[in-house]
């Protein structure tokens, strides 16, 4: 805890707005082909906003996950498989440097 935490007494100085999750997937054969070849893909997000005791700006945070796999060539027992895996992760930064500054002109 930082020290506008400790001085505000708060007894719950953490509070959640809202926590959305969703993901979908989807897979099967490639559309429009007269082919075999088979593809996945998978993507979810997780978006969160949260107020903490003592700041006025809200902490937003998002999560974005991608899973994907794809065969582009196959020929009798040779395959050519595409798999494919991403993060991304953004934190909210609205009046962090205000708090921040704050903050080292009281410790010192």
């Amino acid at each position: 805890m930082n020290v506008r935490l400790v001085s505000s007494d708060s007894r719950d100085p953490e509070r959640l707005n809202h926590l959305v999750e969703i993901g979908a997937q989807i897979s099967g054969k490639l559309p429009l082909t007269r082919s075999d070849r088979l593809f996945f893909f998978s993507l979810s997000t997780q978006q969160l906003s949260k107020d903490l005791g003592g700041f006025a700006a809200p902490i937003d945070a998002r999560v974005y996950h991608v899973l994907t796999r794809f065969t582009p060539f196959l020929r009798g027992t040779k395959q050519l498989d595409f798999l494919y895996a991403g993060n991304t992760f953004s934190n909210s930064r609205e009046g962090a440097e205000a708090a921040d500054r704050t903050e080292r002109h009281q410790t010192r």
